[in-house]
């Protein structure tokens, strides 16, 4: 009887040995197989570069062009371009807005205005009401260069097959000659404001007299910043300044933020109040120190 016990407790033994070493050998298995398939995926990860060109238009708008470029295998490349814009002078338009609809039935049961106003959300048409929109137009130009996939440098000829009605093809075409290959950036490059938008916007809780801040980023770096200052009036400082109907005041404050934008830029960095001692002192300038340091905390 002892006997059987003894062989019993030994197959047993041995039974819980085998699946000890399965249970090893098979988690030993996938910790290798993880290992390759983190390998593989950080190695796609470095493949991958990134570009966005920015131009700056008028009242306000700024276009861009993002440029993606993945590499599955050694040689081989996929490419993703997008085209999109945004305002950083108006808090909102009104012919930009984002469309909450019925998903059974399509109907639109509510706009939401979009701050920044963007091209992606501009419900108008340049050439009437029966014209495309300035939305649909730009989702129209992303699915033509994705379809395109250009790789080089292109001419107004190359877009000849796209009716545009409310952009300006030259500005593609601009755009998208400013891709250089030195300038690319990969995730391990990225700067530290990598969780902004794009498009960003804050101004002072102020119905008058106030300061606004817009920012376009690029992959973590602040790429442009444009400050502005309205008066009692409703005047934005940027229009006196084109008008040519700027105060001397007027224009020393206008140097003024130039500099802090130009110092934003420079430092990448919206901390620069200790930059400018005596502006940092002028109660007038606290608003628009405020609002930087806003867009710092949120880094």
């Amino acid at each position: 009887m002892k006997r059987e016990l003894n062989s019993k407790h030994k197959i047993l033994y041995i039974v819980l040995s085998v699946i000890f070493i399965v249970i090893i050998v098979v988690f030993g298995i996938m910790r290798i197989r993880n290992y390759i398939n983190e390998k593989k995926e950080q190695a796609l990860i470095d493949r991958t570069v990134f570009q966005r060109q920015i131009m700056e238009k008028d009242d306000g708008w700024y276009y861009f062009l993002d440029f993606n470029r993945t590499e599955p295998e050694i040689g081989q490349y996929q490419y993703y371009y997008s085209f999109s814009g945004c305002n950083l002078k108006y808090e909102t338009l009104d012919y930009s807005y984002a469309l909450v609809t019925d998903i059974q039935t399509g109907e639109v049961l509510q706009t939401i205005p979009n701050t920044p106003p963007s091209l992606a959300t501009c419900h108008i048409s340049q050439n009437g009401t029966n014209g495309k929109t300035v939305a649909e137009e730009t989702a129209q130009i992303n699915t033509f260069l994705k379809k395109k996939q250009f790789h080089e440098k292109i001419t107004l000829e190359d877009l000849s097959e796209m009716k545009f009605e409310n952009l300006d093809s030259n500005d593609i075409v601009t755009l998208w000659n400013q891709f250089d290959e030195k300038n690319y950036f990969h995730y391990k490059d990225f700067g530290p404001y990598s969780n902004f938008a794009v498009c960003n916007y804050m101004k002072n809780d102020s119905s008058n007299n106030y300061f606004q801040v817009g920012v376009i980023m690029g992959f973590g770096f602040i790429k442009e910043i444009r400050i502005d200052y309205i008066n009692e009036n409703g005047e934005y400082l940027t229009d006196k300044m084109e008008n040519q109907t700027a105060s001397k005041e007027e224009q020393q404050l206008y140097q003024n933020i130039q500099k802090i934008e130009n110092a934003v830029i420079g430092q990448q960095s919206f901390a620069v109040e200790d930059s400018y001692p005596d502006l940092k002192a002028n109660s007038f300038y606290t608003p628009l120190f405020d609002l930087l340091n806003q867009y710092e905390a949120k880094k």
